[in-house]
Formats: structure tokens, sequence, C-alpha cells
């Protein structure tokens, strides 16, 4: 039972935590590439409404993100 209450790793690790030779938006080309995919991965398999208002805010409409870096 302790080990469930036990905070764990980020499911992305820091560039500190082992990877001081990279940077973000590594291991992706760039960073809306990389914010994209760290919304995907965090939370649940199957997104809730809070969840696509939240990728809209916190991702799309971030100043960085760039729509046509995706294509």
């Amino acid at each position: 039972m302790d080990e469930l209450s036990q905070p764990t790793k980020p499911i992305i690790p820091s560039p500190t935590e082992g990877y001081s030779d990279y940077s973000l938006p590594w291991p992706w080309p760039n960073i809306s590439i990389w914010c994209l995919i760290l919304w995907k991965i965090i939370g649940a398999t199957l997104k809730s409404n809070s969840e696509v208002t939240q990728l809209v805010h916190e991702v799309l409409q971030v100043p960085d993100f760039n729509t046509p870096d995706l294509s």
C-alpha cells in the first residue's frame, strides 16, 4: 500500500534527469509536436471535454505552438 502513495516519476523525464545532453523539444523535432505528444500521453486514453478544452488553452494557444510544424 505504501508504494501506491509514493509519487512516481513523470512520464517524460525532464532534460535535467539524465538527459543533460538534450533540451526540449527532444526527442521530437519541434516544440509544437512536443506539446501535442505530452498532452496525448498524460491522462486517460479517452479524452474528456475538459481535456480538449485544456488542449486548446495549454497547447494550441501557447505562443510557441506553430501549426505548420505538425505537417
